[in-house]
């Protein structure tokens, strides 16, 4: 039997494109490795959109673009290139896109529209994981406690903003942008100087902004994966940073935090953070694939701090690790996301 056709999409207009452009790059390798026809589909960071005929490692390097002629996502299922008028029909989209605009439920509603079956989760469960303080008010689990700030609430009156920070927490506060991934935009505010620059450049990443306390806490993620009526779910994973909390550069850069895998923990502590997990992403009618992050104070207190819907899958991303920690490699992992995409009830 013939492999079906997987259009990989990446890149995008979100802050989180160069790790767009990773994830790629290993999706692709592991479809390649195992068969599949792979057309990925690059898309710049203006939203204009082109067919790659590239290697997985010229993804990963941003040298994508060069002669990639144009390209467009039509409601027949198939890719349109307006250039030559030619078609090439897909059998399933992966959407290796992080972040805004990727992950957010735009696409996703352009995809179910389109009648293109696409790997994740559908429009409604994006936009609300993407949105932390949606996501926190519906898993049904204790979370963070936040302040929410608008841009342009804090412009009109920053005093005023800042005031209300403070009336609420002690410092050193944390500040985040709401939808925003990859730790984009966050800082730890140890005064009130800190934190209005804090939330100054949270606004250049999105204009909803939440403020809470630093937690002196480990952080745990869980990874999910829906096969068939089944979900899978991961033994828990740990950040082992040593940096104050666990930034862009930090799960990134050169330097990435270590990471332990399973996290030591006590069988109770276990399965209590794997029932949570599972928890928020049927809560949040999840589908197909996410990864559920939490914090453990000293005490034992669960925090439950976000849930993505498209986690990473470059070469320091935990959610593939956490699954080959639960017996699905990557090729295996590949293919039981793409037989949930195809197998109906989009």
């Amino acid at each position: 039997m013939n492999k079906p056709t997987v259009g990989i999409l990446f890149g995008g207009p979100s802050s989180e494109y160069e790790i767009s452009l990773r994830s790629a790059c290993t999706v692709c390798r592991v479809l390649l490795q195992n068969g599949y026809r792979v057309l990925p589909l690059g898309m710049t960071r203006t939203g204009a959109l082109y067919r790659c005929d590239c290697t997985p490692e010229e993804i990963r390097d941003d040298r994508w673009l060069p002669d990639a002629p144009r390209a467009a996502l039509l409601w027949d299922g198939c890719v349109w290139y307006p250039d030559d008028g030619g078609k090439d029909p897909l059998d399933v989209l992966f959407p290796v896109m992080h972040g805004e605009t990727g992950e957010d439920g735009r696409l996703q509603g352009m995809l179910s529209l389109s009648g293109i079956p696409y790997v994740g989760c559908g429009c409604a469960a994006s936009a609300v994981a993407m949105d932390k303080a949606y996501a926190a008010q519906l898993s049904g689990l204790p979370a963070v406690p936040a302040v929410t700030l608008f841009s342009d609430e804090f412009h009109f009156s920053p005093t005023r903003a800042v005031a209300k920070c403070e009336q609420a927490f002690p410092y050193p506060l944390f500040v985040k942008p709401a939808r925003c991934g990859s730790s984009r935009g966050t800082a730890l505010c140890p005064d009130r100087a800190a934190l209005q620059k804090g939330i100054e450049n949270a606004a250049a990443f999105d204009n909803k902004i939440l403020v809470q306390p630093f937690l002196r806490a480990r952080e745990i993620e869980v990874a999910l994966l829906q096969a068939g009526q089944t979900l899978m779910v991961s033994p828990p994973g740990e950040v082992l940073s040593q940096a104050a909390y666990y930034d862009y550069e930090t799960k990134y850069g050169a330097a990435a935090a270590p990471t332990r895998i399973p996290a030591v923990l006590t069988p109770r502590q276990c399965e209590t953070v794997r029932t949570m997990a599972a928890r928020a992403f049927r809560n949040l009618e999840c589908r197909g694939l996410a990864r559920a992050d939490f914090f453990l104070t000293a005490d034992g207190t669960w925090y439950f701090n976000e849930l993505n819907t498209m986690p990473g899958f470059t070469e320091t991303s935990m959610y593939p690790r956490l699954m080959e920690a639960c017996g699905v490699p990557m090729p295996r992992l590949m293919e039981l996301l793409l037989a949930g995409a195809t197998g109906g009830g989009r």
